[in-house]
């Protein structure tokens, strides 16, 4: 009779039924990362201005920005948001750009956020179909193209287009010295970034300062990045990976290094770009990783992956492997891999303000190992 009682409980659902999860899946410690104190101070990237100001002087050093290192520090950042300023744009505007791996994609990022306006990168390789989709949906008031090629077909369309590298003489007459733009508050929208469209529609995720700012941050302070670090671009700038690999960059004042598509499509060459380059740290996909087989990273100090393990290099670098939804502003939760726990894949802690809870169909926590939901909240949730 008992046993008839409980079943007729499990099926109406007033009982959770707890299952053990197979074979040590992906698991995340369940609890709320403590207030991160700084936030308050950083509410949007904008304050960032001048460790922005190094990060470009560096690109100009390397020759890989072209634009006379005797101007004032300070004018190579508002350059671009004068330009911008000058076409028309201005806060809550959404502003597309063909993005590739380009020295000048900071620059440009930055300069739409100084205008209060909201990033929205696109890939210069994708149908003209999903780019004319994206550009529909998303409300853009410009295009601007990093290379003048991107363009093209845009522009034989009838949309126009500014074109980034033919804009830099432009940028430096717009500057006016007592013009300084005003901060985005911590609510206001940062970027827009288009999910892949595997399961239908690409959809837009939109993001705003507040919880950008606390993840790099966050991820600043687990990385422990220093002016003196050398980061690897190496994630498509239509991912939001991305986003997280320059400010991770530009706000530590360390050096970015964009990596060619071509590169990347031989990875012994990149490995031997990273050497040349002094990089330190990197984020790979785990299936990119794996073509490396095993084999050493010079002078890299901090490796970041997403999903999967790699025992073999836990024990010689930081090794972390990261969690997070477009939703939940790139990451939601690190966990630093040990060398005898890296056969097993866990997410880790959440960020700090972010909560992160597994629940079941019913909303209730399940108890710790058991199988459930992932729900996030906190400052790193998308608009909407």
């Amino acid at each position: 009779r008992n046993v008839d009682t409980l079943a007729a409980l499990v099926s109406s659902g007033d009982v959770p039924v707890l299952t053990v999860c197979p074979s040590c899946q992906l698991m995340l410690k369940q609890e709320y990362a403590e207030y991160f104190p700084e936030l308050g101070k950083h509410e949007s990237i904008v304050p960032h201005v001048q460790d922005a100001c190094e990060f470009l002087i560096g690109l100009i050093e390397s020759g890989e920005l072209d634009i006379d290192v005797r101007e004032d520090a300070t004018k190579l950042v508002y350059h671009a948001p004068c330009h911008l300023r000058a076409q028309g744009i201005g806060k809550g505007d959404m502003v597309a750009v063909l993005a590739r791996r380009h020295p000048g994609l900071p620059e440009c990022i930055l300069g739409i956020m100084a205008c209060g306006a909201v990033y929205l990168p696109l890939d210069p390789d994708y149908p003209a179909e999903r780019v004319s989709h994206m550009l529909e949906d998303s409300g853009a008031r410009i295009v601007v193209a990093l290379e003048a090629e991107d363009a093209r077909g845009l522009i034989e369309a009838g949309r126009d287009c500014l074109i980034w590298d033919a804009g830099a003489d432009e940028r430096a007459d717009a500057f006016p010295g007592n013009w300084m733009p005003a901060a985005p508050s911590p609510a206001d929208p940062a970027y827009l970034i288009y999910t892949s469209g595997s399961t239908g529609t690409p959809k837009g995720v939109l993001v705003p300062h507040g919880g950008f700012v606390n993840m790099i941050l966050a991820q600043i302070e687990a990385f422990g990045i220093t002016a003196t670090d050398h980061v690897l671009q190496f994630a498509s700038p239509s991912f939001d990976a991305s986003l997280s690999e320059i400010f991770m960059a530009l706000m530590a004042g360390a050096a970015s290094c964009p990596v060619s598509r071509a590169r990347i499509d031989a990875p012994w060459r990149l490995r031997d770009y990273m050497a040349e380059n002094a990089v330190s740290v990197a984020t790979f996909p785990p299936s990119y990783l794996a073509l490396f087989k095993g084999e050493n990273f010079p002078g890299l100090r901090v490796l970041l992956t997403a999903g999967l393990a790699a025992s073999r290099y836990a024990a010689e670098l930081a090794y972390f492997n990261a969690y997070g939804p477009t939703e939940a502003s790139v990451c939601a939760a690190l966990q630093r891999i040990l060398p005898e726990a890296a056969s097993c894949a866990e997410i880790g802690r959440p960020l700090p303000n972010t909560r992160a809870h597994i629940l079941d169909s019913r909303g209730r926590r399940v108890a710790p190992g058991m199988v459930g939901e992932l729900w996030l909240s906190g400052a790193g949730l998308a608009l909407g």
